[in-house]
């Protein structure tokens, strides 16, 4: 089996390594932010093809290519918004249009959280049986200082459940739009609040 790489230590980066299971719950619950995100932006995919298919579903593979071609997050949910906006056929009333782009500006929302999280480096000291990780703000990295204070696997989690719930809302949608407004239309989902910080410091 091969050794895994250890983190060098230097004068300022001692830490634990990544690979220290201090760090294993931090690693799944980003992990399941970033499977969460990408489920998301597919099910918004069918969401788009959906509304510019109006019932044919033989341009289903056509409308897919044109989305995978927009390589931004946030475009592809503008483009959607745009595309709702304008697909009258599509809907039985303007507030079902509005849902959409209540959808989309919540994702919008949550992105921003979602970058913080996934691009902010952590840090891990401590003894085996009170480790302690926390987002390195000494080096003024703008997004690991957002997370000052806070609790991030809380944080995480909670990012997690509320894209987890704009998915699900996504995929009632979608399901709707395809019976042509044969159901009911979906509510909108309640997301989860965001958690009281932590009191603990944050490491540099």
């Amino acid at each position: 089996m091969a050794k895994r790489a250890k983190r060098v230590h230097g004068e300022w980066a001692h830490s634990l390594p990544f690979t220290d299971k201090a760090f294993r719950p931090y690693a799944l619950a980003l992990g399941e932010i970033a499977l969460a995100w990408n489920d998301l932006h597919v099910s918004l995919s069918f969401v788009f093809s959906t509304i510019l298919g109006v019932g044919n579903f033989n341009n289903v593979g056509l409308l897919q290519a044109i989305w995978q071609q927009i390589t931004s997050d946030r475009m592809q949910r503008n483009v959607l918004v745009a595309v709702a906006e304008e697909a009258t056929l599509a809907f039985a009333s303007r507030e079902q249009f509005e849902d959409i782009r209540w959808l989309c500006d919540q994702a919008t929302r949550l992105e921003d959280f979602r970058n913080d999280a996934l691009h902010s480096p952590l840090w891990g000291v401590g003894k085996k049986e009170r480790p302690y990780i926390a987002p390195v703000t000494g080096l003024g990295h703008l997004r690991a200082t957002k997370l000052y204070g806070k609790d991030l696997l809380a944080e995480y989690r909670r990012c997690r459940d509320a894209i987890t719930a704009l998915r699900n809302y996504a995929m009632q949608i979608d399901e709707c739009l395809q019976r042509r407004h044969s159901g009911n239309w979906p509510k909108r989902p309640k997301l989860p609040p965001r958690p009281s910080a932590t009191a603990r410091p944050t490491a540099t």
